[in-house]
């Protein structure tokens, strides 16, 4: 397998895990439940999930990958805070969640490679150039934290996903 291909199937291996995931919490919720608030005085999980939704269905037009779905989820989950739009009904989302994940998921899979390497849309070629990415370049030395609250630097991960 070579390098890309490598890179390929982790990267979609972990997103679709990470959707699995989601897709399992928020399938355990009933419609009611999804207005409740994450947290005292926190957003609300129908805004996490609207959210969500608006900026996977963003990700299609940003990758080259298509037009946009739903553009109408932005005003109440992406320009706006959690109560300060109407929101559309739960169900709906629901369905636009599954819509917008399906075709994303179907299009990157059908994205060759070598494509995934390419620039995206919100970048111009000069810049591309300057700062394209290569597998196996190290990642900026950042500290990030696990889910967990654990501190751990970017160092750590280099090389992990590299295979030979």
């Amino acid at each position: 397998m070579s390098n890309e291909a490598a890179f390929v199937t982790a990267a979609l291996t972990s997103w679709n895990s990470n959707l699995k995931a989601i897709d399992s919490v928020f399938a355990l919720l009933t419609d009611d439940a999804l207005s409740s608030e994450i947290a005292p005085g926190k957003n609300r999980l129908i805004y996490l999930l609207g959210h969500l939704a608006a900026v996977h269905d963003r990700m299609l037009p940003l990758l080259g990958l298509g037009e946009r779905a739903h553009p109408e989820l932005d005003a109440p989950f992406l320009f706006a805070k959690d109560r300060e739009a109407e929101t559309p009904q739960a169900a709906d989302l629901r369905k636009a969640w599954t819509e917008i994940n399906t075709s994303l998921n179907a299009a990157m899979t059908a994205l060759p490679a070598a494509d995934w390497l390419g620039k995206h849309t919100a970048i111009s070629d000069e810049d591309f150039v300057k700062e394209k990415p290569a597998i196996g370049k190290a990642l900026p030395d950042l500290t990030v934290y696990s889910s967990d609250g654990k501190e751990f630097k970017t160092e750590d991960l280099r090389g992990h996903y590299i295979t030979a």
